[in-house]
């Protein structure tokens, strides 16, 4: 697997852009976890030590641990064992949301919806876990924080530049062309090239800011693949009346894959994922609806 990601978006340019968008810093026992994470001699008590400077993770790690997705008739009462229980690689999956939900909206943003961004990134990142377990080629939870962040340039660009976002939104809209199509013709880049800088930027795997630059253009690039099917599977959900799911279950099934599965998958632990992670989009009104959804989609 590569270890490195090729950026097209220069370093100067990528930091202005940054200090614009006014992203939060990362929290040192994320950044600690990130760099465990890619550690094969890392302890799982190494782990829980870090965890456990974060009171705020400790909480969540906690939380995931006796959610009723992992919960299997022992109650998890200290950080060391649901630390243990979860595993490295989840934990960094966890902090990382966390970090990515933290993220407030700014005063100059007027027109930005945030619900349907925290959404989003909620359902692809479900929707690619399930959909590498199937697979079994790809780690589940590196296909989560990969597809949980393709689309972080587009928070990025729209929070350094509002104005100018606001304007490429109207116009993609009325040239019916793609998101990152018309963004790459004003600047030259765009989303998918911004969240792969970014990422590598946060010392995250070559191979995840690979996938985020690739994810509009996967080619044979299978972490990038995910990201791609897992989009579909939130605009299936979302987007699309019943009939529309077809095109989702032949790319599914060429993939080795199950559409029913993904979506029953979702239905089930995004719930439970977006309460671990504090996603601040999401309500008992919110779960309904994609309860709702998934239900009308798999009906015969």
């Amino acid at each position: 697997m590569s270890q490195t990601t090729a950026p097209k978006l220069p370093t100067k340019e990528l930091q202005a852009l940054l200090e614009d968008a006014r992203l939060p810093t990362m929290p040192q026992a994320t950044l600690r976890i990130m760099e465990l994470a890619g550690d094969p001699f890392t302890s799982l008590q190494h782990v829980a030590t870090v965890v456990a400077t974060d009171p705020a993770l400790s909480g969540r790690v906690l939380g995931l641990a006796n959610s009723a997705l992992h919960y299997r008739g022992t109650r998890f009462e200290s950080v060391d064992r649901a630390v243990a229980h979860l595993g490295v690689m989840r934990i960094r999956s966890l902090a990382l949301a966390l970090h990515l939900f933290a993220v407030q909206p700014d005063s100059r943003e007027r027109s930005f919806d945030y619900g349907y961004f925290w959404r989003y990134c909620l359902v692809c990142a479900v929707a690619a876990k399930l959909i590498a377990a199937q697979q079994k080629k790809i780690d589940p939870d590196e296909a989560f924080v990969a597809a949980l962040l393709q689309d972080l340039g587009v928070l990025a660009l729209q929070r350094a530049h509002p104005h100018e976002y606001d304007k490429l939104f109207a116009a993609k809209a009325r040239e019916h062309v793609r998101l990152h199509e018309k963004e790459f013709e004003v600047w030259g880049y765009d989303h998918a090239d911004v969240g792969a800088a970014i990422a590598a930027y946060w010392g995250l795997p070559g191979e995840i800011g690979n996938a985020i630059r690739l994810h509009h253009r996967p080619g044979d690039h299978r972490l990038a693949t995910l990201c791609y099917l897992a989009d579909l599977v939130h605009a299936v959900i979302y987007e699309t009346d019943q009939g529309g799911s077809a095109p989702l279950a032949d790319k599914l099934r060429a993939q080795g894959s199950d559409e029913v599965a993904v979506l029953r998958g979702v239905q089930v632990e995004l719930p439970h994922i977006a309460e671990a992670c504090s996603c601040p989009m999401w309500s008992g009104s919110t779960e309904e609806e994609l309860k709702e959804r998934i239900a009308q989609l798999l009906q015969p």
